[in-house]
C-alpha cells in the first residue's frame, strides 16, 4: 500500500480500505520526513536482521495482558486528505464512498 498503490489511493480518498486511520496517520508521517525515503520488500522469516527484530517485537504484543497501546492517528493539516479527486473518481468508487 505504502509503495506502489499510494498515490492511487491518495487521489481515491482511501475510498474502500479498512484502518484509514492507520494509513492516513501511517502516510503523514512518512510525509512530513525532509529526507528521501526507500521502502523496500523483505521476504519474512529469511533472517534479515530487522525483519526478524520486527517479528519479536510483534510477538511481544500479542503476549500483553493489559489492553492494547493506542497509536497517535493525528494527522497534522497540511497532510489531510480530504476526498477523492474528481479525475480518478468512478462511478462504482463514488458508490462506495456514499
Amino acid at each position: 500500500m505504502l509503495s506502489k498503490n499510494l498515490t492511487k489511493q491518495e487521489d481515491q480518498g482511501y475510498i474502500g480500505l479498512v484502518n484509514t486511520g492507520i494509513i492516513k496517520a501511517t502516510v503523514a508521517t512518512l510525509h512530513a520526513r525532509k529526507g528521501r525515503m526507500v521502502i523496500k520488500w523483505i521476504k519474512g522469516h529469511s533472517g534479515h536482521e530487522r525483519n526478524e527484530g520486527a517479528d519479536w517485537m510483534a510477538n511481544l504484543g500479542a503476549l500483553k495482558n493489559h489492553a492494547p497501546d493506542e497509536p497517535d492517528l493525528i494527522v497534522p493539516p497540511p497532510y489531510w486528505i480530504t476526498g477523492a479527486k474528481l479525475s480518478k473518481l468512478t462511478q462504482s468508487l463514488a458508490y462506495k464512498g456514499i
